[in-house]
């Protein structure tokens, strides 16, 4: 009965706003707007009387506050306005520069895709603004991480954000970059907050397919963080707290052609015991060693633990004249500790770790409009470690991941009337060292492997009105492989008339670096995946090819987009998928076919936005040395729908919205016959039944406060109103005789309330 009610408020909350949306304004003189806000928040514009001539806006309500009429007016008009100080802005053309591509000016095929501050753009990516996202359901801040999951095509079948799965990828398929620097480390908590501030990221760009060629890697998607001081902020001053985390940001001019943004972020789960840490716990520590001791406490032991994260980020720019110089960096680290004491045992500490450094140099210099030149280079540490100090055994466990991965690049971009031409070199040393020693009985196996690479890239972009077009190459060698391997992609985008566009995009990419699970419960059991390089174990390079097409429909009030799709991902390792049956031990290599279909509907009354997203997937493992050869992939969730409904009323914004998907395929046992001779378990055919299908319906509600050139947003986060108990993974193992079998479900993370304020100054 609470679970109705509490669907029942939320429902009415929806309606009531629904029903008060007031009717659209009628377009005015962008001029006459802006006298009205400069006289109603006592500032001033500076501007020159070409820029706001004959330019018409739809007026926006001075309740909002001035921030946010501020980011209205300059997506309306797509015009610059600089704060010059706390009461003047300078309103300029926009000069759109992305020193990472071709400096070509995309178009927005999809705007507020989902929400407003997700748009899709001609280029084939999907960009999320997180300084302009409204309120998704269930998040507290504007996490990319978390956005991303309600797209089509992209999911988390574990529910974790170290397990994002892209048309059926694994995790370690998609190339994560932060302002051009390869991203390790995803997640906090061990993957239930995203490692990335969200105070920080100005732009998010997702690419599934046909990224273009200065991406390297990452055959099933490439997502780009990027921090873009062009972007100019209406604050200072930004902070944000809820029940897990308090981040702060702060962004100045530290001299008159120099710009310094500063973020940082700290767990509050040291000396608050919430409700939200008690759920999310609950989640990511089932099946970890943690969990069974805390299930063993009959035999005396006492289990205390902690946990920590943090992270910290910066970036600072100088321009003078025709120069342009960035420096960027970003730590992110993890940290658990659990202390297990017995009565007649001296206490034992366990502990984990997981960080990852960044650091960026990027030098730009432009000869003139149509010509520039840039040189960077960038160094990326991942670091995880662990130590399990087994009590009842005496036995200690010492494991570490490490990886060291540095680019060198200079890149030259050249532009004619409606060509863009890029070149470019990219140096890549890579290495990564493994090591596992164990103490009583005493072992060590480590295991250190580099591999480097050279790339010639190249990429030509033409641009007309109705039809675009970029194709683009990776010619590169890799120190290991006496060959050249080539890596072409083709985007084609035709505007077939005002409201219909079509897109087509292939691609052919290599992968060198992978992550395998060697033990279940390696490093705990909670990080359990190591990065390895190909040439390893045998292992070859990751190899796929990937098409869609993508057809846009958009109206006044309506957008539709379907796009069907196909990928190969050849030589893959079995150890890298995740088995938990009979090819757990073993290690074979082969590849995984999926094809589907993903769209979206979306529609519009008012302030009100509903949106439903339909993936269907079929997605199938070839491994040829064993039998069956062809059956279901891990990830194969053949069915999924996210929907949702946002509303923004006066100062008030209501989010409500979910997932809907199909369940995760398992391997079944024999039920007449569960243990061999041998002493293993009797499994059938891998991956031949599925789980229940899987529901979780979210709700968020944020309430903004606007004071002068401030405001304070503060409001409520749910997950999982309904208290749905779902099954998002099933597996069975020996009981400790090795007798009996037993069967482990592991859960999506149950009801969860979260609290959040932010403050923007």
């Amino acid at each position: 009965m609470m679970r109705i009610n509490k669907l029942l408020f939320i429902t009415f909350l929806i309606a009531f706003s629904l029903t008060n949306a007031s009717a659209q304004s009628q377009n005015k003189s962008l001029k006459v707007v802006l006298e009205s806000v400069a006289k109603q928040f006592s500032v001033h514009f500076n501007y020159t009387e070409d820029l706001v001539e004959n330019k018409f806006v739809k007026p926006p309500r001075l309740n909002l506050g001035l921030h946010k009429i501020i980011d209205d007016l300059r997506q309306q008009t797509k015009l610059n306005f600089n704060k010059l100080d706390q009461t003047t802005y300078i309103i300029s053309k926009r000069i759109i520069q992305d020193n990472n591509q071709v400096n070509l000016l995309n178009e927005v095929l999809l705007s507020a895709y989902l929400t407003k501050g997700i748009s899709k753009q001609s280029d084939a990516s999907i960009v999320i603004e997180p300084k302009q996202l409204s309120v998704l359901p269930g998040l507290v801040s504007q996490d990319a991480f978390q956005a991303i999951q309600y797209l089509p095509g992209i999911s988390s079948v574990k529910q974790n954000l170290n397990n994002i799965n892209v048309r059926g990828g694994t995790h370690d398929q998609n190339a994560f970059y932060w302002q051009g620097v390869r991203l390790y480390q995803t997640s906090h908590f061990f993957g239930m907050i995203s490692s990335i501030n969200p105070l920080l990221a100005n732009k998010i760009q997702i690419y599934k397919t046909a990224a273009p060629a200065n991406y390297n890697e990452g055959v099933s998607s490439v997502i780009d963080f990027k921090h873009d001081f062009s972007k100019p902020s209406n604050y200072s001053f930004q902070s944000s707290t809820n029940f897990l985390d308090a981040s702060l940001s702060y962004q100045f001019n530290p001299s008159l052609n120099s710009k310094l943004m500063v973020a940082g972020r700290t767990s509050l789960t040291g000396f608050l015991d919430t409700p939200t840490y008690k759920e999310y716990s609950k989640k990511i520590f089932q099946s970890t060693d943690l969990n069974l001791l805390q299930q063993q406490n009959n035999i005396g032991l006492d289990i205390t633990q902690k946990l920590r994260y943090y992270d910290f980020a910066f970036n600072y720019e100088l321009v003078k004249n025709n120069f342009k110089f960035h420096l960027d960096g970003l730590i992110i680290t993890n940290q658990l500790t659990y202390e297990e004491t017995s009565t007649d045992i001296e206490t034992k500490s366990n502990e984990i770790s997981q960080s990852n450094a960044l650091l960026s140099f990027q030098v730009d210099y432009n000869f003139s409009k149509k010509h520039h030149i840039q040189a960077s280079a960038n160094l990326s540490y991942y670091n995880l470690e662990a130590e399990n100090r087994i009590t009842e055994r005496a036995q200690q466990l010492e494991q570490a991941n490490l990886v060291l991965d540095y680019n060198l690049n200079i890149t030259d971009h050249l532009s004619f009337n409606d060509w863009k031409f890029l070149s470019a070199f990219n140096y890549r040393n890579l290495g990564v060292r493994n090591n596992n020693i164990s103490i009583s009985p005493d072992a060590q196996q480590l295991t250190k492997n580099v591999l480097s690479s050279q790339a010639l890239i190249t990429e030509v972009v033409y641009k007309k009105s109705k039809f675009n077009f970029r194709l683009g190459n990776r010619l590169k060698l890799y120190s290991n492989y006496n060959q050249f391997i080539i890596e072409p992609r083709l985007h084609i985008n035709y505007k077939i008339s005002s409201t219909v566009n079509l897109m087509f995009n292939v691609e052919q990419k290599y992968q060198a670096l992978y992550q395998r699970i060697n033990l279940q419960q390696d490093f705990l059991g909670l990080e359990n995946k190591r990065w390895a390089l190909a040439d390893e174990n045998g292992q070859d390079l990751l190899q796929n090819l990937q098409t869609e097409l993508d057809l846009s429909i958009t109206k006044s009030n309506f957008q539709f987009n379907i796009k069907p799709f196909f990928k190969r991902v050849q030589q893959i390792n079995s150890k890298s998928q995740g088995f938990q049956n009979q090819l757990e031990t073993f290690q074979l290599f082969g590849n995984y076919e999926s094809f589907g279909l993903e769209s979206l509907w979306q529609y519009r009354i008012k302030e009100n936005r509903f949106w439903l997203s339909y993936t269907y997937q079929s997605n199938k493992y070839n491994f040829s040395d064993f039998n069956p050869q062809r059956f279901p992939n891990n990830y194969d969730i053949s069915h999924q729908i996210n929907f949702g409904n946002s509303i923004e009323f006066n100062q008030l914004q209501l989010a409500l919205g979910g997932t809907f998907f199909t369940g995760k395929p398992y391997t079944p046992i024999n039920s007449s016959n569960g243990i061999n001779p041998d002493g293993a378990i009797n499994f059938l055919n891998p991956n031949t039944k599925n789980l229940e299908n899987f529901l979780q319906l979210n709700f968020t509600a944020a309430y903004v406060i606007n004071y002068k050139q401030s405001n304070i947003t503060f409001g409520v986060a749910l997950l999982n109103i309904l208290g749905s108990n779902n099954n998002i993974n099933r597996y069975f193992e020996l009981n400790s005789t090795e007798s009996d079998i037993i069967q482990f479900n592991t859960k999506s993370i149950g009801f969860t309330p979260n609290l959040f304020l932010n403050i923007k100054l």
